[in-house]
């Protein structure tokens, strides 16, 4: 298979450069194009967008977008198996499975606080309004248990070895043990490898070049920001296809070793380190593409979090903005000329997304920047999420 990863300044010239690849049709005439975004409200944009180009007559406009799977990385893996239509960890079927072990645990003292906020055994009209929420209270759940096995998987496993774990190596807080219990409850209802071995298992099949994995013919990347430790590893997988090979640098040694259990069938593709991403040991021009997660307020996430409002300070940035100056710097210096760095950020404010990349830019003409790109919870339907491509040239003015 090929890995396609476009880049360019603005969005919308994006969009016309993946719909020109899809434009050229795959040799087999049945085969769906693969497009993995990050949110669905990226999916609806980049569907109508691809529709003035797909399929579009001389006038443009009139084409259709047709033929094309938009998915999320992590359900790469459904796809790979053969699973996207009836994938049981997907949230949207995790929900039942969820909501039967919710009803039949209610009376359980593990349960206790899922029965309080359910009004388990409230009579009246509170418990009424309590007990209307069972479904809307297992769809949450479902959707963080799936969130736990995209970006936290050792937290899973370690749970459903029945060790209650915070996911860090520390235990898990006391009012918290009903998830574990939770999840534990669930793997065996749902009746199939739980996320966290399916996971391996693809990516050992992969490494093995298992003829029966359905891969695709072609597989695009859209607007992608962040991707979590499986999500890596799955991309590096494939990857494998055509030699690449993936560096994932986190600062903090404990976190390392978290990714890099999640990584262990990928040892050879992903070099997990800990270093200060200000320094760190790479040459100048050593890699080709670099992502800069940067460290930051995390206002963006305020519509998943909103208790974080209470922990913000506007002085937080005194420390935050210096931060991400110096790691975009050191990205524009680790990538070769001709490569390309990403600045992403979840967060809304000026101060940390292009006033930082005004102040690194200032004076260089080694750089060419493209536009920055804001997302919005009420327009994209995700977190707001900001990024900025830069590509390096060829000298310095």
């Amino acid at each position: 298979m090929t890995l396609h990863l476009h880049r360019a300044p603005r969005a919308d010239a994006l969009a016309d450069q993946l719909g020109d690849l899809l434009a050229t049709p795959l040799p087999d005439p049945f085969a769906s194009e693969v497009v993995a975004v990050p949110a669905r409200g990226i999916e609806r944009w980049l569907s109508q967008r691809l529709s003035h180009r797909l399929g579009a007559g001389p006038a443009g406009g009139d084409g259709v977008c047709a033929g094309v799977d938009f998915l999320s990385p992590r359900s790469l893996v459904s796809l790979l198996l053969g699973r996207e239509r009836d994938d049981p960890w997907d949230p949207d079927r995790l929900v039942w499975p969820v909501l039967d072990v919710l009803d039949a645990s209610l009376d359980e003292p593990w349960a206790a606080t899922l029965a309080r906020h359910l009004g388990h055994g409230v009579d009246g009209a509170e418990g009424e309004l309590k007990q209307a929420r069972r479904w809307s209270v297992a769809r949450r759940l479902a959707g963080l248990l799936a969130s736990y096995a995209a970006q936290r998987p050792t937290l899973l496993a370690d749970w459903r070895a029945g060790r209650d774990l915070d996911g860090a190596g520390g235990d898990l807080d006391g009012d918290l043990l009903w998830q574990a219990e939770l999840w534990r409850r669930v793997v065996p209802h749902v009746g199939e490898p739980a996320p966290d071995e399916r996971h391996a298992a693809t990516l050992e099949r992969l490494a093995q070049g298992d003829p029966a994995l359905d891969l695709p013919g072609r597989l695009s990347l859209f607007g992608h920001t962040r991707l979590p430790v499986t999500e890596v590893a799955l991309l590096a997988a494939l990857a494998r296809q055509r030699g690449a090979r993936v560096t994932a640098n986190e600062p903090q040694p404990h976190r390392a070793e978290l990714v890099r259990r999640s990584l262990a069938a990928l040892a050879g593709e992903v070099e997990v380190t800990s270093w200060d991403g200000r320094g760190g040991p790479w040459p100048e021009g050593a890699f080709d593409r670099v992502l800069v997660d940067a460290p930051c307020s995390g206002l963006g996430a305020l519509r998943r979090r909103p208790e974080a409002r209470w922990r913000k300070q506007p002085s937080d940035l005194d420390e935050l903005v210096p931060l991400q100056q110096a790691l975009l710097t050191r990205a524009l210096e680790l990538v070769r000329v001709g490569g390309a760095v990403v600045y992403a950020t979840c967060s809304p404010v000026l101060a940390e997304t292009v006033e930082v990349v005004d102040a690194v830019l200032e004076g260089r003409g080694d750089v060419v920047r493209g536009e920055t790109h804001q997302l919005w919870p009420h327009e994209h339907a995700t977190d707001a999420m900001s990024w900025t491509v830069l590509v390096r040239r060829d000298q310095k003015w």
